[in-house]
C-alpha cells in the first residue's frame, strides 16, 4: 500500500517535437516521492523519470511488465532528485519537448525544492537539465510576475495550451488558476467561485482546484477545464468546470459547470478529488482521481479513472477503468486504485522507422 502513496503523476508525450528531443512521442514521464519505491524514501531518490513504453506490444498480457527507465546522464541526473526539486506531482510537456514539473505536497512527506512549495521547474528538451521556471513566495498573495504565492501547500496540476503557447497551473494556496509563459512570466490568473480570503492556509475544500487541461480546435475556441475538489464540505463530490480563453489566451467570461461525478462510497474522512484531466483529440475526457485525507495526507484504493464523452447535451460516462487488483468492499465492484495520473497514448510503434501511430488509442494510468 505504501508504494501506492508514493506514486505521483503520469504523462505521455503525444506532441510533435524535434527529432533531437529526448522525450519522444509515445514515451511516458512520471513523478513520485521516490521512483525506487519504499527503499527510495531513505535516500535522495529521483522524483521523476521517463519510461520507454513504446514497446508495450511485446509485453505478455496479465504479467507485470518492466519498461526501460530513462534518466539524464551524470551529473545532470542529480537534478531529478528530491534534493533539487523536492516533492513534485504535476507534469506536462510542450511542442518542443520541454517538460514542466510542479511542486506538490501530497505524499505526507513534504520536501521543498529550490523553487519553493509553489514552484514550477522546466526540464530542457535536449539535455534534461532542470531550471526554476517560477519560484514561490511565502505569503498568501503576491503581485510578482515570476513568483506564485504559497505558504507550504503546494500546487495542484499543470497543463500546456498549444494554441497560445501557455501553461496553466492550479494553486492550492489560493484556489486560483494561473497562466504562465514557457519562459516563466505569470500573465494572468482566474479565481473561480468565491474570492480568496488571502489567509496563510490552503483554500477550503469547496474552493480548491486541482486537475486541469485545455481543449479546443484553434485559438478562438479553447476552454480550460479544471476540477473542483468538492462542492460542499459534507458531500465531497468532485466537479468539472471550465472557463473560456480569448484569442490571446486570456481568461474571459465566467466559469461553467460541466459535470458532477457520481458519489463514491467511502469513509467520511477520505476524499477522492480529480487530480488529472486529459483530453483526446476527438474530445474524450479522461478523469483520474487521487485518494487523500487532505492536501498532505495521502491514502489509497478509493480513486477512479473514468472517460466521458459529450453527446451534444451533457457529458456521458463512456468507460470505467478498473485499476489494480485491490478491492475495498467487494470483488465484484470496480478496482478504484488510481493514483492521480492518466493520459492517452499511441497504439502503434515501428522501432525500425522510429514512428508512432494510432493516436489516442491507448489509455495509460
Amino acid at each position: 500500500m505504501f508504494r501506492t502513496l508514493l506514486t505521483g503523476f503520469l504523462l505521455i508525450c503525444c506532441l510533435t517535437a524535434p527529432a533531437q528531443a529526448l522525450f519522444k512521442p509515445g514515451m511516458a514521464a512520471v513523478t513520485s516521492y521516490a521512483i525506487s519505491g519504499d527503499i527510495g524514501m531513505l535516500t535522495d531518490d529521483y522524483v521523476m523519470a521517463v519510461y520507454d513504453i513504446r514497446h508495450y506490444q511485446a509485453a505478455t498480457q496479465g504479467v507485470n511488465w518492466v519498461a526501460p527507465r530513462l534518466l539524464p546522464p551524470a551529473p545532470v541526473d542529480a537534478q531529478w532528485k528530491r534534493s533539487r526539486m523536492g516533492c513534485v506531482f504535476g507534469l506536462t510537456s510542450d511542442t518542443v519537448g520541454n517538460m514542466y514539473v510542479t511542486s506538490g505536497m501530497m505524499y505526507g512527506l513534504n520536501d521543498t525544492g529550490t523553487a519553493g512549495p509553489g514552484g514550477i521547474y522546466k526540464v530542457k528538451w535536449d539535455d534534461w537539465t532542470v531550471t526554476d521556471l517560477v519560484t514561490s513566495v511565502n505569503t498568501p498573495t503576491t503581485t510578482s510576475a515570476t513568483q506564485l504565492p504559497n505558504t507550504g501547500y503546494g500546487l495542484g496540476n499543470i497543463c500546456y495550451d498549444r494554441w497560445h503557447d501557455l501553461l496553466f497551473v492550479t494553486n492550492f494556496e489560493d484556489g486560483k488558476i494561473y497562466s504562465v509563459t514557457t519562459s516563466g512570466t505569470i500573465v494572468d490568473d482566474y479565481d473561480p467561485f468565491l474570492p480568496d480570503e488571502q489567509s496563510t492556509s490552503a483554500a477550503d475544500y469547496t474552493e480548491l482546484v486541482f486537475g486541469i487541461d485545455v481543449y479546443g480546435h484553434n485559438n478562438t475556441d479553447v476552454r480550460v477545464y479544471f476540477s473542483r475538489w468538492a462542492f460542499s464540505k459534507t458531500a465531497r463530490v468532485p466537479q468539472i468546470w471550465s472557463i473560456a480563453l480569448d484569442n490571446n489566451g486570456n481568461f474571459t467570461g465566467t466559469e461553467r459547470l460541466e459535470l458532477q461525478l457520481p458519489f463514491l462510497t467511502n469513509p467520511s474522512y477520505l476524499t477522492s478529488p480529480v487530480a488529472d484531466i486529459s483530453f483526446a483529440d476527438d474530445g474524450r475526457m479522461l478523469l483520474t482521481e487521487r485518494t487523500l485525507v487532505f492536501l498532505n495526507d495521502p491514502s489509497a484504493h478509493l480513486a477512479r479513472t473514468q472517460e466521458y464523452v459529450y453527446d451534444g447535451v451533457a457529458w456521458v460516462l463512456n468507460e470505467y477503468y478498473h485499476v489494480g487488483n485491490y478491492y475495498t468492499l467487494s470483488p465484484t465492484l470496480p478496482r478504484n486504485n488510481a493514483c492521480g495520473g492518466g493520459d492517452y497514448g499511441y497504439g502503434f510503434y515501428d522501432p525500425v522507422a522510429d514512428t508512432v501511430g494510432d493516436y489516442d488509442k491507448m489509455v495509460w494510468i
